[in-house]
């Protein structure tokens, strides 16, 4: 648009200054052509101004834009190596939780394996007494009825025979690693439990990290966009007001040759009465003297 216009332009001037070479070409008098050219060289003056003016707006606003942006750009680039370390601490913490659900496990298949066991040691024990006392084992049996329960027969075993002390050793072994068992697996539901709600802390605060630096960067893309913008429509500006100052130019020749004409023309004839009007250039139309 702005080339067709300077063509228009230039194709006006050219009949312009053919009607000021080829006098009385157009129907109007020199006076009235230099009017005309002040007026449009008023009108180009005025476009330039008010090009310029919206050029050093954009230009503020393009670097308020630049500002933020770089601003954004700083709290992005914390936000990211406070997150990557907040997601490698995470991953770390979902790991030894996984670690710790696995023993957990491990260790409850452990326990019931021992109750099975130590299930199966105290029937063969009492399955012991009960053979001493079918035998007839007077002495050892007066021990056993001596006895209210299984723990005391336990504790009695020592006057036993011999495999009846393997088999309450047996029995004491399976108990003990049981009891041990037990208290390890209870020192790891509550280290996994407290992991557990550690890992659920830094996974919240990790989200919200995440969800604040995706904010940070949406406004960083929005800013970039409308700079973009406020550049291109910046650079159309520029180049309307370069071809306006061309054009200028070329109307203040063509003004500049048809002030040489009308001196050419006032220095051998009178000049006409006007209405003394004031042009764009600020002179009386007509004069009654030589145009300088």
């Amino acid at each position: 648009m702005a080339d067709l216009r300077r063509i228009s332009l230039l194709a006006a001037l050219v009949a312009g200054l053919l009607t000021i070479l080829v006098p009385g070409a157009s129907g109007q008098s020199a006076w009235d052509q230099r009017r005309h050219l002040d007026s449009r060289i008023a009108g180009l003056q005025a476009q330039i101004a008010q090009d310029k003016q919206e050029e050093g707006a954009l230009t503020s606003d393009i670097e308020a834009a630049s500002s933020r942006i770089g601003a954004l750009e700083d709290k992005i680039t914390v936000l990211t190596d406070t997150l990557t370390k907040l997601e490698n601490d995470l991953a770390a913490h979902r790991e030894r939780l996984a670690r710790l659900e696995d023993l957990y496990e491990e260790q409850t298949a452990q326990l019931i394996r021992l109750r099975k066991q130590l299930a199966v040691a105290q029937a063969r024990l009492e399955a012991r007494l009960v053979e001493l006392y079918q035998s007839a084992e007077t002495d050892e049996l007066g021990i056993i009825l001596g006895v209210q329960t299984i723990g005391e027969m336990i504790e009695q075993i020592d006057y036993i025979t011999e495999i009846g002390r393997q088999d309450r050793s047996i029995v004491d072994d399976v108990t003990l690693l049981k009891i041990e068992t037990r208290v390890a697996r209870q020192k790891t539901a509550v280290t996994k439990k407290k992991v557990a709600k550690a890992t659920e802390v830094l996974a919240a605060r990790t989200a919200a990290e995440r969800a604040a630096r995706q904010t940070l960067l949406s406004q960083q893309a929005s800013l970039q966009s409308m700079r973009d913008g406020k550049e291109n429509l910046l650079g159309s500006i520029r180049e309307d007001r370069t071809h306006a100052e061309e054009d200028l130019a070329a109307l203040q020749a063509a003004s500049a040759q048809l002030s040489s004409t009308i001196q050419s023309s006032s220095s051998s004839a009178p000049a006409p009465t006007g209405t003394g009007s004031v042009s764009a250039s600020g002179l009386i139309w007509p004069v009654g003297g030589v145009v300088t």
